[in-house]
């Protein structure tokens, strides 16, 4: 496309990260988003952003997928903080999954989905107090499974 002479738009850009994303191709995928703003003058949108924490939340660079939520220039959304939940799952990253959750519930506060991610997290790891205590909230807050 670009040998061609033709410049690529948000949507574009969207296939090529999500492409990156299915065939593990991270650091390609992190310097097509850089090349966004500084080659392209795209700004990335949401979708750029999730695809980007799709990219790297699976391969372990949680630390990075969450700074790179925490940063963006628009308020994340579920779809995003879920996709980081759903790595922490995958990692046993109960601390940056609890994250994930707080911030899902701010946005969502009655889908009962992080809390019961949150609490099969605790229950892989035999934290069952912690398992009874996430149980014991989405009572208290009217939330059902």
């Amino acid at each position: 496309m670009l040998a061609c002479g033709e410049e690529p738009n948000h949507v574009t850009m969207i296939g090529v990260l999500c492409a990156f994303s299915h065939a593990g191709l991270v650091e390609e995928g992190r310097l097509y988003f850089s090349s966004m703003t500084k080659n392209h003058s795209l700004i990335p949108k949401k979708d750029h952003y999730y695809h980007m924490v799709d990219l790297l939340a699976p391969v372990d660079c949680l630390n990075e997928a969450r700074n790179l939520i925490e940063t963006m220039p628009m308020n994340p959304d579920a779809v995003v903080w879920g996709s980081l939940l759903a790595a922490c799952k995958v990692h046993g990253e109960i601390e940056m999954g609890k994250h994930a959750v707080e911030k899902l519930l701010e946005i969502e506060p009655r889908n009962s989905g992080p809390y019961v991610l949150l609490s099969n997290m605790y229950a892989e790891v035999g934290r069952w107090g912690d398992v009874v205590r996430v149980r014991k909230v989405m009572r208290q807050q009217g939330v059902i499974k």
